[in-house]
């Protein structure tokens, strides 16, 4: 347990030393690949028979970029929320969507959602930095949150099956796409749709799942 403590704390110091540099990256070179991921995922949403807004959890939003793309879809609406460990990142995000921003860990979301009270949680480059031990654990949560049919959308980088700190003191859970998919389906979600995206300068495998 402490050792997963300190692997959220060294998270947020590589973030919090570099969060006005890395919101400028996101908001620039990588938004276009970044939009053809928030592109599906709405797609996805607007086939689900629920009156707008719908609401979003955007799980590991950094600097808000995302937050920002689900507050301006008109089809279908939204009611985007973001959840970030990093204060600095979620100042910065609330900033620049004018959404709500919940700063806390990800374990910890369900003090702040209701069961079955989500539609959507979009997890783009961020639960590859949890160790693999705790994906059981808030996958079990995020398909409590999710409304029946409701849609999670999970991506890890596919290159290598590793589950190890990196040199700059981040986690780097990589998960290739068999694994990735595994992990989803026994905990009892329906896989959707699957196809990679590059950004961040990396490979990412990405999976929409449904609430079964």
């Amino acid at each position: 347990m402490d050792g997963n403590k300190d692997v959220l704390k060294n998270n947020i110091a590589n973030y919090s030393g570099r969060a006005h540099k890395f919101a400028d990256w996101a908001f620039g070179s990588e938004a276009s690949s970044a939009a053809e991921v928030t592109s599906k995922f709405l797609c996805k949403l607007k086939e689900l028979e629920y009156s707008e807004p719908l609401t979003i959890i955007d799980l590991g939003c950094g600097p808000g970029r995302d937050l920002d793309v689900f507050k301006r879809s008109t089809d279908p609406t939204c009611k985007a929320i973001g959840v970030d460990a990093c204060q600095k990142l979620c100042s910065i995000a609330k900033r620049r969507s004018s959404c709500e921003v919940i700063c806390t860990d990800f374990a910890s979301i369900g003090s702040f959602f209701a069961t079955s009270s989500v539609l959507g949680i979009f997890c783009l480059a961020s639960l590859f930095h949890l160790p693999r031990t705790e994906l059981p654990s808030l996958l079990k949560l995020l398909y409590e949150l999710l409304m029946p049919s409701g849609l999670l959308l999970t991506s890890f980088s596919y290159s290598r099956d590793e589950d190890r700190a990196m040199s700059d003191g981040r986690w780097n859970n990589s998960l290739p796409l068999d694994l990735h998919q595994q992990f989803l389906i026994e905990h009892k979600f329906e896989i959707v749709e699957i196809f990679k995206c590059r950004i961040y300068n990396g490979q990412w495998g990405v999976v929409i799942s449904k609430k079964s």
